[in-house]
């Protein structure tokens, strides 16, 4: 069920990327448990020792790198703790941060996590950004899982028809591409087929084909699919019908394409669209296994 489900759902190669990016940006947005409202509030308030040379940067907006500084404080005892800065200042405020030597912090007795006590998040350039990134990349990546799980119920739900569907003759109405895997044009056949109440009704294959195979299946005209209500599948395969349609090419292409008996159908492969012979495993000019006509 799981390989019928993933069977040309090239999409899903796109949602597990963007959910890479995603992962990642989570982890470092809730890695950060502190609960800053509540450190503002209730922090004690301290002076914070500017510690020179320790500004970093990560988060550029319209070509300004915004910075955050390390600096450290004493507890009531005296005893010494690090901090940084979020990250929102400019080189500009970095530098006069390290002239004036200090700053204003507050810092919970407890736990000693601590930031500026003129803390405001609507000004943490750098926690922001990662906010707005882990958006756009996680919006992207639901929309594309949905694509990717409406795909896979419709690959199961062809594989229904196609085992337990009715068969009839469907006329091919043309064929069509708007989906391209490794620079290869994938394309659908269109057709119609007359049902059980006398209906006409309009179908499609998924975009699974090469040209020459969909090229295969239209010159055919006349093609035998499965069918349970609308839904439909096409039975037959380019190879039954790929020797009439070189035969009907112009005589000046069909002299050299034909393939006889001694000379094995010659197909794209299905990933670089490199000629290879349909009895080839595996093609010899990228690797990739042959799954056509299999």
């Amino acid at each position: 069920m799981l390989k019928t489900f993933i069977k040309g759902n090239f999409l899903m190669i796109f949602a597990v990327a963007f959910a890479i990016p995603v992962l990642i940006l989570s982890i470092f947005i809730f890695s950060d448990n502190t609960d800053y409202d509540d450190l503002l509030k209730n922090g004690i308030e301290t002076t914070g020792y500017v510690i020179e040379n320790s500004a970093t940067t990560t988060t550029t907006v319209n070509d300004v790198p915004y910075y955050s500084i390390k600096y450290y404080f004493r507890d009531e005892n005296l005893n010494e703790h690090e901090g940084r800065t979020s990250e929102s200042y400019t080189y500009w405020e970095i530098t006069q941060m390290e002239k004036g030597g200090t700053i204003v912090i507050k810092y919970d007795p407890k736990t000693f996590d601590s930031i500026e006590a003129n803390y405001d998040p609507s000004e943490d350039v750098g926690r922001n950004t990662l906010w707005i990134f882990f958006a756009i990349f996680g919006l992207a990546d639901v929309i594309m899982w949905v694509f990717v799980v409406k795909a896979g119920i419709h690959n199961l739900l062809l594989a229904k028809v196609e085992k337990e569907g009715k068969e009839y003759s469907a006329t091919v109405t043309g064929i069509s591409s708007s989906l391209v895997v490794n620079g290869v044009p994938k394309y659908k056949v269109s057709y119609t087929w007359i049902g059980d109440g006398g209906v006409s009704i309009n179908g499609s294959s998924t975009s699974q084909y090469l040209y020459d195979e969909a090229a295969a299946l239209e010159s055919a005209g006349t093609i035998t699919i499965k069918a349970i209500g609308k839904d439909s599948v096409i039975i037959t395969t380019p190879d039954m019908c790929l020797h009439n349609h070189y035969n009907n090419l112009p005589n000046d292409v069909s002299a050299t394409a034909t393939p006889t008996p001694s000379q094995p159908v010659e197909i794209k492969c299905d990933y670089c669209g490199h000629y290879i012979s349909k009895n080839d495993e595996y093609c010899g000019h990228c690797g990739a296994k042959v799954n056509i006509y299999k």
